[in-house]
């Protein structure tokens, strides 16, 4: 741009609306999928107390929960509210901290492209198998490997290229001591 503004997946571009879209859309398709899974659950447990069991409950059980599980560390992950290791940096210098949280993210960025492009291999050997009960495709249990590392490589990637992005998002710290932590 002329006018000295930087253009690309900046904190203003395309990356960050795209990323607000899907967390919108992974936050829809984990409640959804989890709604489906406990009414499954629900419907299993009281069609086997009348003895008519749900024959494909086990594998669409399992299919909902991989699904809804792994969109929700996709949105953990977005939120920036996974597991970290703080507690081993928190005596760093702001400096060291940054540093630290920059390798980081990019060695996230190659576990997520290894997992992505593994998961889709995966997912193509799979293609003619099928589940024994409900007959549906193998592949879509692996599917959401390769969606949500997806999304979570394009989250991962606005928080390379716009640090402040990472920063905000979470809970906030607390201002003085915790109440009955002494």
């Amino acid at each position: 741009m002329s006018d000295g503004t930087p253009s690309g997946p900046s904190a203003d571009g395309w990356l960050p609306g795209l990323n607000r879209h899907l967390e919108v859309l992974t936050s829809s398709l984990t409640a959804g999928t989890a709604a489906l899974f406990f009414a499954i659950l629900i419907a299993a447990i009281g069609l086997r107390s009348i003895h008519r069991p749900l024959s494909a409950s086990e594998e669409l059980g399992s299919l909902l929960f991989v699904w809804s599980c792994f969109g929700g560390a996709t949105l953990c992950f977005r939120r920036d509210q996974h597991i970290k290791l703080q507690f081993l940096t928190t005596r760093w210098s702001a400096a060291v901290q940054h540093a630290a949280r920059t390798a980081g993210r990019w060695l996230i960025m190659v576990f997520l492209v290894v997992t992505w492009i593994s998961s889709i291999h995966m997912t193509l050997l799979l293609r003619d198998t099928h589940m024994p009960i409900s007959g549906l495709p193998q592949w879509l249990l692996y599917l959401p490997i390769s969606v949500f590392s997806l999304i979570m490589i394009l989250f991962n990637l606005e928080a390379v290229l716009t640090p402040t992005a990472s920063s905000t998002r979470g809970r906030p710290r607390p201002t003085g001591p915790i109440i009955g932590a002494e």
